[in-house]
């Protein structure tokens, strides 16, 4: 500004503020003053200090000497409103004229074409010259070609005969739905990974969708995450361009959007988001499902981000993918991972709502079943729940029924997870021995599972022969389960495992099986809930370092998951309770990959003969039962 401004008795100087060009937010509307619909809008960062005419800097809120208002539409104005000289601010624009795109653009011919002159040692790579030679003329350059799925393809060359039958299968598919049943750590999800990520990297020209969209469903969120990680990661390393994104459900989304959770006081996050959900996404997304929308609208960016499809591969559970998500989301392929942990109706959803052209179902019928309320009469009395006539029908999968009739499109019982023939037991217990290791017998103890080998020999001091597997139960003599509301929890279990983990947190060979050179990560499992908690408050009190190896889950919660070494407490001692499910303790007792210490209590395998009789009998001949 020209003029001086005198306040307080002091003049000041108002140059050198920083403005830029802005649209005139005016220009279009109907009700403004013609003059102001033609006016140049600029954009004005006043600074909060000032010089004045002595030459001394000053602090000053400059801000409160203009009259405000939020609107011009606040603002009087008619035809006639002329700028009187009272009325007016001269000011000097000094223009800064840039054209960043005219100096890149030469910027970049100059590089190309100015190498041996001006950049002898940071110029050009070779493939850049040769491209650029290329497009010349498209003759007189060297040709290379360029396999861009190298590292897909080895991860393609490194599926075993299994995973090699079960994807020649695709070209066979019956009515557009293909299942696939694997053992434990089979590589069901990495199969699933792999096959998606040659869909999306076999891109089709002349194609509105040149990479096909893909679909991926699990129930539980957890494990949603981590399949979205996964695929993220082998995307980058294997070099496919795809866009994933982790779709929670619209009450998920909205506590964690950045935008909805700002404490407008502090003008701070209240909570760190996964994206920046806006409210009139939220509004649009509720306005769509009843169909009252405006179609005729242009649509916002936030609704075009989701009606445009700019995203190639969505990470969801069952529900958020119901409904509306459907008319703006249409896969070509949907992966339904951990199938059989899914109630039937639950993966009616996606038959329902979707067309694509194949449904991919995988997982294993032998673990963990569908969860449903009020199957028992006097469980669904103590909850106040009316009892579930239905609830054994509801159990069964749409796999398992599969399984029953031998409709099944592809079997994976090759072990890849599991050291140190964890796999013998449970291939015993529950596949017919089919269950084979993908590791051969010279493979089979790598040096961190040969360090915990002794280990597990070292808890018994009467040790004379070494364990056959590196699995072992420990029968703690003064252990008496406690009761907590519903749920158990076994103090001298407690006491004993914590300090078990505490000393492989400190074993220096504990090292992950596919990471030497990083500690091997611990999971304590526990089939109840109250157990889980004691563990939970005790490890939350450790170094963050031991923290990160360290994860404690029910057994329901552990399927999809894996430790190099697993600490399983049965907690109870008067019966088994319902760790009698064959389906639970499968789950259990293969999720380890180089060992695994039952602590167990001989009450729970004697009546009736189960899974865990004939558990601890199994590990009771191999002499690997130890009295503490």
């Amino acid at each position: 500004m020209v003029e001086k401004v005198k306040r307080d008795g002091k003049v000041f100087g108002l140059c050198g503020m920083k403005s830029t060009r802005i649209v005139n937010p005016y220009e279009n509307s109907p009700t403004m003053n013609k003059r102001v619909r033609n006016a140049a809008a600029l954009k004005v960062d006043a600074p909060r200090s000032w010089e004045d005419a002595e030459g001394q800097v000053r602090e000053w809120e400059q801000m409160s000497c203009f009259t405000m208002t939020d609107s011009l539409d606040d603002v009087t104005w008619t035809e006639s409103s002329d700028l009187s000289e009272p009325k007016t601010q001269r000011l000097t624009i000094l223009w800064d004229l840039e054209s960043p795109t005219f100096e890149a653009e030469l910027g970049a011919l100059r590089y190309l074409t100015k190498r041996e002159q001006e950049h002898k040692e940071t110029g050009p790579t070779t493939q850049s010259l040769n491209t650029f030679k290329m497009i010349l003329d498209f003759q007189g350059a060297q040709v290379t070609r360029t396999n861009l799925m190298p590292k897909l393809l080895q991860k393609f060359d490194s599926f075993n005969s299994d995973h090699q039958r079960a994807y020649s299968a695709l070209k066979g598919i019956k009515n557009h739905l293909f299942l696939i049943n694997g053992c434990p750590g089979s590589g069901k999800t990495e199969w699933n990974m792999i096959v998606a990520a040659m869909i999306q990297a076999t891109q089709r020209t002349g194609s509105c969708r040149p990479v096909p969209r893909i679909l991926y469903i699990v129930d539980i969120n957890k494990t949603v995450d981590d399949a979205a990680a996964r695929y993220h990661r082998l995307c980058q390393e294997v070099g496919v361009s795809s866009l994933a994104v982790r779709m929670h459900g619209w009450p998920s989304e909205m506590r964690s959007s950045t935008r909805l959770n700002v404490d407008k006081d502090n003008n701070k996050e209240k909570e760190k988001g996964f994206g920046d959900i806006t409210m009139k996404f939220l509004v649009t997304g509720d306005l769509s499902r009843t169909g009252k929308r405006n179609t005729d609208a242009v649509p916002t960016l936030d609704e075009a981000a989701v009606v445009l499809g700019l995203t190639d591969i969505v990470f969801t559970t069952p529900v958020p993918a119901a409904g509306h998500f459907a008319d703006v989301f249409r896969p070509e392929v949907i992966f339904v991972d951990e199938a059989p942990h899914a109630r039937e109706l639950t993966t009616l959803i996606t038959i329902a709502y979707y067309s694509p052209r194949v449904w991919i179902f995988t997982g294993d019928v032998k673990q963990t079943l569908p969860f449903v309320k009020g199957g028992e009469r006097h469980d669904a009395a103590r909850d106040g729940l009316q009892f579930n006539r239905f609830a054994e029908q509801l159990k069964m999968s749409t796999m398992a029924r599969a399984e029953q009739v031998d409709a099944l499109d592809a079997r994976l019982l090759v072990n890849k997870r599991a050291y140190g023939n964890l796999h013998l037991l449970p291939s015993k217990l529950f596949y017919g021995e089919e269950m084979i290791s993908d590791h051969a017998p010279e493979d089979m103890y790598p040096a961190s599972v040969w360090n915990l080998k002794e280990f597990l020999q070292d808890l018994n001091n009467e040790m004379t022969q070494d364990v056959s597997q590196n699995r072992i139960i420990a029968r703690l003599k003064m252990s008496q389960q406690c009761t907590q509301r519903s749920s158990f929890w076994n103090p001298e279990h407690q006491r004993w495992v914590i300090e078990l983990v505490e000393k492989l947190l400190n074993l220096p060979g504990l090292m992950s099986i596919d990471c030497p050179d990083r500690p091997g990560t611990i999971m304590i499992m526990t089939p109840y809930s109250a157990a889980v908690r004691k563990y939970d408050a005790i490890v939350r009190k450790w170094p963050f370092e031991w923290q990160k190896r360290v994860q404690v889950l029910t057994v329901d919660k552990a399927q999809g998951r894996q430790a190099d070494v697993v600490v399983l407490d049965m907690v109870r001692t008067d019966r088994p309770g319902f760790m009698t499910s064959e389906h639970r303790l499968n789950v259990a007792i293969t999720r380890a990959r180089q060992a695994e210490i039952v602590v167990m209590h001989p009450a729970m395998a004697m009546g009736r003969r189960t899974a865990l009789t004939r558990l601890w009998d199994c590990v009771k001949a191999g002499n690997r039962v130890f009295e503490i």
